[in-house]
């Protein structure tokens, strides 16, 4: 039986080398693929949760032919699952972190996405990053009512819970960015392959990176160690644990009455 492989955490050691100038092109390479990994998993997300959505509006189509609407509750589940991709989209492509790059999306898009690109940013600034009254999605107005005897005052209000050119849209982005993405996490992976092949010719480094080991056991739940280690025999790049979801949250009791 094989003994089991040397596990190295190279953000550890870059995080303490990282200002050594022998290597700085290393810490730059680790943290680009960190990045590249990131954004991956990110419009991963992404693009499984319009999937969500366009099964939910399917299901909404086939009850509005029976004659049934949609509810509050289905509009407003929609609304989330467009509204989940969108951050997660600017997150990838335009945010900035001091953790993480963002990804070269723009130079890359066709041009007829490109205006969708940007406006796409707007409405994740303008309409739910940020308050921005007016346009298409959300409009208010306060409205003077004058009668013969009376005055008041009305509030009416337009509020869109989802558009399906938006949706569209963001799909499509998406599905370009990703196609990007899974490029440049190649690419980064085997540069930063290359630089530790370069770098394992100094004595020096080997013993400094030896010195920071990864350990299973102490970063993934009991269960995920084995797909860790398993997914290590097919060179996988990277290693998609379960995701972490707290369901324990339960809504505040509703107050007494009386």
């Amino acid at each position: 039986m094989p003994d089991a492989p040397l596990l190295i955490d190279l953000r550890s050691f870059v995080d303490a080398y990282g200002g050594d100038p022998r290597y700085k092109l290393l810490s730059k390479l680790v943290r680009n693929a960190h990045s590249m990994v990131s954004i991956r998993f990110d419009l991963h997300r992404a693009l499984a949760t319009m999937q969500l959505l366009s099964e939910q509006q399917a299901a909404i189509a086939a009850k509005r032919e029976q004659g049934v609407p949609a509810t509050e509750a289905e509009g407003l589940l929609c609304s989330s699952l467009f509204v989940t991709p969108l951050f997660l989209y600017a997150r990838a492509v335009h945010s900035q972190g001091r953790d993480r790059s963002t990804l070269d999306l723009r130079g890359n898009l066709p041009d007829d996405l490109r205006a969708e690109h940007a406006r796409i940013l707007a409405l994740r600034d303008q309409h739910f990053a940020h308050y921005v009254s007016g346009g298409s999605w959300e409009d208010y107005r306060v409205v003077l009512v004058l009668g013969d005897d009376r005055m008041g005052i009305s509030y009416p209000n337009e509020r869109r819970l989802l558009r399906a050119e938006d949706a569209y849209a963001l799909h499509r982005l998406l599905e370009h960015a990703q196609a990007l993405t899974e490029r440049a996490y190649l690419k980064a992976s085997e540069r930063l392959n290359l630089e530790l092949n370069a770098l394992f010719d100094d004595d020096d480094f080997a013993d400094l990176v030896g010195a920071f080991r990864f350990e299973p056991e102490s970063f993934f739940t009991s269960g995920e160690v084995r797909g860790f280690m398993d997914s290590l025999d097919t060179q996988n790049w990277s290693f998609d644990a379960e995701m972490k979801t707290d369901f324990s949250y339960r809504p505040p009791d509703e107050p007494s009455k009386g």
